[in-house]
């Protein structure tokens, strides 16, 4: 991967989540978070990213079942962050490898009851 796609791939992790369904009360309830998540990853060999360790025939041996346990341990740090009582409202997050993981991470782990919406 060339520094400029690597460069490329990590300010599109920056700028990811965005809340739309909650609307904080006051100036005190409105979150903003940032978290490098670091190598999360699907299980999908892709030809154009530097994931090979990160399959399950990978030094890694990334599992189906590790991939979904990342996935709703980071969801549980997000919803934590504002004591469970105001998750924040913006999430950055980065080292993630594409959209179909954070489709996972938004609609399909732990994070879906928030109904966040991300963007790239």
């Amino acid at each position: 991967m060339s520094g400029l796609s690597k460069r490329w791939k990590i300010l599109q992790g920056i700028i990811l989540l965005l809340i739309i369904s909650i609307q904080a009360n006051a100036q005190e309830n409105f979150r903003i978070m940032f978290y490098n998540v670091e190598n999360m990853y699907d299980i999908k060999d892709n030809p154009e990213t530097n994931d090979d360790d990160l399959t399950p025939n990978g030094q890694l041996r990334w599992t189906s079942y590790r991939y979904w346990k990342k996935l709703n341990d980071i969801s549980t740090v997000i919803s934590s962050a504002g004591g469970g009582k105001y998750p924040p409202a913006l999430v950055g997050i980065c080292e993630v490898e594409n959209d179909s993981v954070l489709f996972d991470l938004t609609k399909r782990a732990g994070l879906r009851e928030h109904k966040y919406e991300y963007i790239k």
